[in-house]
């Protein structure tokens, strides 16, 4: 799917479709910002939708970074997402107009957005400048460990069930 994007002004939310290469559709919200900028993809827990990102991403386009939220199927395991879903959202918003490629952010929330986040980070290492990882754990303590270069944001509350590990 082609989408165009006027970069005179931030346009309003688009609800998107991209298809993964085992042909799952997924669906995704694309906020583009008023200028040329970064871009964050951003991953929800498991029990929420991408909506719950709404706020966020109005806050993220008013300060000129291009908002891709997605909902990935908390039914499907991760071997079923992965990479597929995850490298089909990242591609589809790296090719988008005003999308700097090269300045990507990605944020999750959750043990799936987590995953999902430290997962596509890991694959596209070289693209990825920044992470924000809200209430959740992750199996890849062994990437984080490694990418010193890459600003890592970590988020739980005192009494959270899944603290962050460094």
């Amino acid at each position: 799917m082609l989408l165009f994007v006027r970069n005179a002004e931030a346009s309003s939310p688009r609800v998107v479709d991209l298809k993964t290469p085992d042909g799952t559709v997924l669906k995704g919200t694309y906020s583009a910002a008023a200028k040329p900028g970064p871009g964050v993809l951003l991953f929800h827990q498991s029990n929420r939708t991408r909506k719950s990102w709404e706020d966020i991403a109005r806050q993220l386009v008013a300060v000129g970074i291009n908002t891709l939220t997605v909902d990935t199927d908390p039914n499907r395991t991760r071997k079923q997402r992965w990479p597929g879903d995850l490298d089909a959202a990242f591609e589809f918003l790296g090719s988008l107009p005003g999308v700097k490629r090269d300045v990507i952010g990605i944020g999750g929330a959750g043990v799936l957005g987590v995953e999902d986040s430290v997962e596509t980070a890991r694959r596209h290492s070289a693209e990825v400048k920044s992470l924000a990882l809200l209430s959740g754990e992750t199996e890849s303590l062994d990437f984080l460990r490694q990418a010193s270069q890459l600003p890592e944001l970590f988020v739980a509350a005192d009494d959270n069930e899944y603290p962050p590990h460094r």
